[in-house]
């Protein structure tokens, strides 16, 4: 990477953006730079939170307004949706800069090309794939525990969300999005197009919240891990509290897949209102999770994580990638993925200050 010192972060004014912000910059001050397309938010961001924290503006649309929010930055963290050409990403890796995001990418986005990955190794710039819960998270946790069981054979990831909790609009419009979209994902080496909220699976997270119900969900973790890691299946899941939420959407949702209905839930009115009724209605129920079950040649590990409120785990994960980019941590050049690229004791360190460690639920082995 340059030698270039401010860490953009780009959506900083926003719910997760600004916890980021806050967590990196008492321990890295004059570096920290808001970036928003409402200049007059960032600005006021940035005020409040001292440090020296300052403010550009960016259009991700716009190549020129990036290139020039990017001037002297060495690190970029993205919070925020790009277009279908990702302007931020190609000139964070023109430019060598460590690089990595919190926005969930749609399972079906077609893959980097090899030749932004060697483009990415060629000019320094380091790139980790998913810096949120899942991916995130989940990728150290697989790691962890395909390091345990030896040749990994399988690889299940949940995500435990609550309807109460705070999220931006980027995860409401994804999810939207994603629940009438069938994806394909790795089962028994061999791919497999499914629905979200089918094939529901028994999940045990730690008291008060105890057993769920999982159903599959179009996280992106699991695309990378029969390559990263060797699974020869590897599927995600969703849970929803309160559990009749999922039961209800698993049970609605073919006729939700209808045109007229996947229409309204795409433009956000329909699902859209549903979740501004839900937030209300169990405001303070804000229990989040993330849950990794790894099974190989020695045997089956298992392990969980969870606390209150998904935007302080998001970002508290985000700024310990952002450490570790910081801290010369990732020193292989190229675009990965979380579990080839962040050391885990350092990560899980980062957490654990916060009061966050992962509970092995299944330790066993042949």
């Amino acid at each position: 990477m340059k030698e270039q010192k401010d860490i953009l972060i780009v959506g900083g004014s926003g719910t997760v953006g600004r916890k980021i912000a806050s967590y990196l910059a008492p321990d890295y001050p004059d570096q920290i730079v808001i970036a928003a397309r409402n200049i007059e938010k960032a600005l006021q961001v940035a005020s409040e939170l001292g440090h020296g924290v300052r403010a550009c503006p960016i259009d991700v649309r716009d190549p020129h307004s990036v290139n020039e929010a990017l001037d002297g930055v060495g690190i970029v963290m993205s919070c925020v949706g790009q277009p279908a050409t990702p302007h931020l990403l190609l000139a964070s890796v023109y430019r060598g800069c460590g690089y990595t995001d919190i926005t969930p990418n749609s399972i079906n986005r077609p893959p980097y090309p090899d030749t932004l990955k060697a483009e990415a190794a060629q000019n320094g710039a380091r790139v980790i794939l998913g810096a949120g819960m899942v991916p995130g998270i989940s990728n150290i946790l697989a790691r962890i525990g395909a390091d345990r069981v030896g040749p990994v054979d399988t690889v299940e990831s949940a995500c435990l969300l609550s309807v109460g909790d705070e999220y931006g609009a980027d995860s409401r419009a994804f999810i939207a999005q994603e629940i009438v979209t069938e994806f394909r994902t790795t089962i028994d080496g061999k791919f497999k197009l499914v629905k979200p909220f089918t094939s529901p699976k028994r999940i045990e997270f730690a008291a008060p919240v105890g057993v769920c119900k999982a159903y599959l969900f179009p996280f992106s973790d699991q695309v990378y891990y029969p390559e990263t890691l060797g699974a020869r299946t590897a599927v995600s899941r969703l849970v929803l509290l309160p559990r009749w939420v999922p039961a209800t959407l698993a049970f609605l949702l073919p006729l939700a897949r209808s045109t007229f209905l996947q229409r309204g839930l795409g433009a956000g009115r329909g699902f859209g209102g549903l979740m501004d009724w839900l937030k209300q209605k169990y405001k303070g129920l804000d229990w989040w999770g993330v849950q990794v079950e790894v099974q190989g040649k020695k045997g089956i590990w298992r392990a969980s994580i969870q606390g209150h409120r998904q935007a302080n785990a998001t970002a508290l994960s985000a700024s310990a990638f952002i450490r570790a980019l910081l801290e010369g941590e990732v020193y292989r050049s190229g675009i990965w993925t979380a579990d080839q690229a962040i050391p885990v004791d350092p990560f899980i360190r980062r957490l654990a200050a916060h009061g966050l460690s992962p509970v092995v639920k299944v330790d066993s082995f042949n």
